[in-house]
């Protein structure tokens, strides 16, 4: 809800969750590594800029909005719900 108290539409909750976990201080951001080499990866140069620079790919890590089903099955079923 904003401050009218109307609701806001969620364009995507991937998204909304990483920020707010970022926040809160659940996750962080890391730079994004080949698995295979284990070398950084980088994003391509923007080509609308003379000398862009290639930055490096930032990857979420931290708790995910599907790490949290499996508690909450566990919580409700310690608590008798069937």
């Amino acid at each position: 809800m904003d401050r009218r108290g109307h609701t806001v539409r969620i364009k995507g909750l991937r998204k909304v969750w990483e920020s707010r976990c970022l926040k809160l201080g659940l996750g962080k951001m890391e730079p994004a590594v080949d698995l295979a080499t284990g070398e950084v990866l980088y994003d391509k140069p923007r080509s609308d800029r003379r000398s862009a620079k290639p930055k490096v790919k930032m990857a979420y890590v931290g708790k995910t909005f599907h790490d949290l089903r499996r508690s909450a099955v566990r919580f409700l079923v310690r608590a008798g719900v069937p």
